[in-house]
């Protein structure tokens, strides 16, 4: 499987962090997060969350070509989020293997958003429930970095770019089957066994 990217999708706060955590952590998958890239290159962030595509499409270009370059299979995760972004990889000729989506009601999400808490120096996310909590309150284990409730886990914000993602995940979807890509649908608030994913992926 050398070089095939896998692309999640799915609303915020559906669960593909932790989706993608257990497929890296035991099936050997890199992960690439298009909101690790925005912070590497110091892109601002609005507030629904959406950066502009001729901003985030040069970017996810050369971290991709970097992860292929050094023989990594890449997960996708927050890529693509418009249909430009999902043509984008197919024009680009990227050796897709399959997508999946990450599921759950709204009500979910905005209490999902609510708990989280993300340093403000490092990235690393913690929760204020018992899930990841820190171990000194509002302090960051890795860096002693402040932890922070971000602009875009606020409800209002929650909800704004679920609107967008609607919008546009009909469409996301189409350009995958136009392409034969088949895709799998997880409903996070579920147990599920990551082997049968894995083997969705392999199959």
């Amino acid at each position: 499987m050398k070089n095939d990217i896998v692309v999640l999708i799915g609303a915020a706060n559906s669960g593909k962090g932790t989706l993608c955590k257990r497929l890296c952590d035991g099936y050997d998958f890199k992960r690439l997060g298009i909101s690790d890239i925005l912070r590497k290159y110091n892109v601002p962030i609005p507030e629904n969350g959406l950066v502009k595509d001729e901003v985030v499409i040069p970017l996810m270009k050369n971290e991709t070509d970097r992860l292929i370059n050094e023989g990594y299979k890449i997960l996708l995760d927050g890529f693509p989020r418009t249909v430009a972004q999902a043509n984008y990889l197919f024009e680009k000729h990227f050796p897709i293997l399959k997508f999946i989506e990450t599921y759950t009601s709204l009500e979910e999400r905005i209490k999902r958003a609510a708990n989280r808490r993300v340093c403000e120096k490092c990235g690393e996310t913690y929760t204020e429930d018992d899930f990841k909590p820190p171990k000194q309150k509002g302090i960051c284990d890795k860096c002693g970095g402040k932890l922070i409730m971000r602009q875009d886990d606020k409800e209002e914000n929650v909800i704004a770019r679920d609107r967008d993602y609607m919008k546009t995940r009909n469409e996301i979807v189409e350009v995958f089957t136009l392409n034969d890509i088949k895709g799998l649908t997880i409903d996070t608030t579920k147990p599920y066994d990551i082997a049968s994913v894995y083997e969705f992926l392999m199959s």
